[in-house]
Formats: C-alpha cells, structure tokens, sequence
C-alpha cells in the first residue's frame, strides 16, 4: 500500500491541567461572543482519557500560561453532541472527529430531519492516528481475520464506527461479515475489549487510555499492510480521508517499534460566521506557543504548521484560517479554488436538502435516501 506520509513520534509525557466543564453546558457556557468578551474561549471535544482531549489540554495549557486567554474544554461522547455544542453557540469552537464531515454532508447520524447538511469550517487540520487492537492472545492478526468476530458499534460516533468499517474493507469484509456489539461511548471503547465484550476495537494509538490497558490487559495492534488492491480500493471510498501510516511508540509498544494506524483529520472547527478575527488570533497564539507544548505528548508534531493541513480536502476552510496561511506563503491558487469549490458544495447540499426533506416521507428520510439524492443532484 502506497503511504501518502509518515510521521514519527515522541514518547509520552503528561503536565497539562485546563479549566474543565464537569457538568452540562448550561449555564456554564456562553455563546461565542460573551466568552470572547470576558477573554473565556471554549472548546467543544472528545471526552477526559482520549487521546484528542488529552492533546488540547496540553495546548490549552501551553496557551494559557503564555497569554492572556482562559480555555474551557467541554467533553462530549457522541459526534453530534460535540457538533451541536459548536453549531448552538455553546462553544466557540470544537475539535472534531470526522463527524465534522458527517455534518458538513448531512451524512450518518446526520441524515435526519433535525440536521442535514451543516455548515462548518476548519480552523486548524490536525492529523490522527487509531489502530485497530486485539488481545494479545488473540489469533487475529490481519483485517481478514476478523470475519465472523465481535466488533463494536460506538453510538452516536459516526467517526470512529467509520473507521471500523475501513479496516473491516482492508480484509474484504462488512459488518454483514462479523457480530455487531453497541457501546455506549468512544470512552468505553477500551474496557469493552477488557472485559471480553468484544474482540477488537478501534481507539487512537497514543492515548493514555490505551497505556493504561496495556497496563492492565494485554493487546496489539492489527498489521493494517496486509491488504490487497481490491480491499485498499474499498477502504478509499468507504473512508476516502483515511491513509494508513507507520506509527512510532504508540501505546502498548516498545521504545522504537511501530505499528500501523489508520490516520485521519481531527481538526479545529467553527461556524463559517465565527469572528474572523477571533479565529487568526487563536490560530496564531496555536502555532506561537507551539515550543511549549511540543515535547508534553507522544504525537504533539503533528499541531506543528509544517504536518496540518494547507488544503482544504472535503470541508471549507475559516477565513481566519485562509488569512493566516496566506500572511505565511501557505495559501495557493489551488487550495483557493478548491476552497470556493466546497463553499459552493455547502450551498448546494443545503438547497437540496431542503427539497429532499419536502419531498421525501418522514420514514424514508435516512442516509441510504440523501445520498442516493445527493448523487444524482449534488455529485454528478
């Protein structure tokens, strides 16, 4: 299989310590404006234990020593509740997985009469790493292996169920193939195979929450290269922002040894009428502080401008995010065009789906019917 990039990684070391919501949004949690006004930013994401949470905390901490900022982090379970967290104001931004794109196309858990397609920006394009693991005792060793075993349905997280479904395709195989478990929450994923629920389950390759089941309960990481063309092919199509790549100390590993990891964008995001100027300056506090966070996780280089993303590949980029990478040479004609090109596709799949929904029945309103909709008016 062809590796669009590799990147390696340091080893783990945790100080990072943000203010943190413990309970619901409200009253909590103003909308964007008065958290800009008081200097409180706020930022919807994974929850406590993950790997992304862990890493924003690390930033926060590094932007919040180093400015004159607060940062608030407020952990969400689901992919639509961290949207929703964004899209009502409850956060000024969100870092998202890839039920950023979900909602940009009204796709999954989002084809519903109370969502559809949503407009969001990225503000910063992170890259990611999650693997695929199995107790260590486990015969599985390959995708292949995993037909007629028991694997895990994450509610309401259309990103990481994606990725199931893409290392599932690297073996040739559907969720037809294997036994189908519902977990409650990306956060139970890890003790669900401790305690024998399921037989795999996909989770970022650097998160404490990993260490500690290493810990605890051994497992490894699935050889992802096994694939031939045929199942490479199905993987693009069912998750097309995936590449597999070589990860260096990820959890459960030792000190120079890699496993393989389906790597992905978890990136920064904001409504397209967030502050333009607000978004700039988060984004160059982001990347002036970068020195100070670099070294406090295993996988802290890929926040680093040179790893994001330049381009935008299948959601707009934030104005302030287009004005930051031009003042650094980063801004092409290219990403422009491509940019206005998602713009207009974020007009149109609202326009359609407003016709979609007036002519569809309620009952018949799902995933399977918008995209057949979305082909034949949006994708042709």
């Amino acid at each position: 299989m062809t590796h669009i990039h590799r990147r390696y990684f340091a080893p783990l070391a945790l100080g990072a310590a943000v203010l943190l919501a413990v309970s619901g949004c409200s009253g909590q949690v103003g909308g964007a404006n008065a958290a800009r006004s008081d200097g409180l930013l706020t930022i919807a994401t994974y929850p406590v234990g993950s790997g992304t949470y862990n890493e924003l905390a690390a930033v926060s901490d590094a932007m919040t020593s180093e400015t004159d900022r607060s940062i608030r982090l407020i952990p969400a379970d689901t992919g639509p509740g961290r949207v929703t967290m964004v899209m009502e104001g409850l956060t000024d931004l969100g870092r998202l997985g890839e039920e950023y794109w979900d909602a940009f196309e009204g796709a999954n858990d989002f084809a519903t009469e109370s969502w559809g397609p949503t407009e969001l920006n990225v503000v910063w394009h992170i890259p990611a790493s999650l693997g695929i693991a199995v107790p260590e005792d486990s015969d599985i060793r390959v995708p292949a292996d995993l037909e007629g075993v028991r694997v895990p349905y994450v509610v309401a997280n259309p990103s990481v169920n994606n990725k199931m479904d893409a290392a599932l395709a690297l073996g040739g195989l559907t969720r037809d193939d294997v036994e189908e478990v519902t977990i409650g929450g990306y956060s139970e994923v890890p003790e669900a195979l401790r305690a024998g629920r399921v037989d795999v389950i996909p989770f970022n390759s650097t998160a404490s929450a990993m260490r500690e089941l290493d810990a605890q309960f051994g497992f490894r990481w699935l050889d992802l290269e096994a694939a031939d063309a045929p199942a490479t092919e199905a993987t693009g199509e069912i998750a097309p922002t995936v590449t597999i790549e070589e990860v260096m100390n990820a959890a459960g590993m030792t000190d120079g040894a890699s496993a393989d990891a389906l790597t992905y964008g978890i990136p920064i995001v904001a409504r397209p009428d967030q502050d333009a100027d607000f978004v700039h300056q988060y984004i160059v506090e982001l990347v002036g502080t970068f020195d100070t966070y670099a070294d406090s996780l295993t996988g802290m280089g890929s926040h680093k401008i040179e790893n994001v993303a330049h381009e935008p590949s299948v959601v707009p980029f934030h104005p302030g995010l287009v004005r930051f990478l031009e003042e650094n040479d980063l801004w092409t004609a290219e990403a422009e065009q491509k940019n206005e090109e998602l713009n207009s596709r974020a007009d149109s799949l609202r326009a359609e789906w407003k016709k979609y929904i007036d002519q569809t029945p309620q009952d018949d309103v799902n995933d399977v019917t918008w995209t057949r909709w979305k082909e034949a008016r949006v994708d042709d």
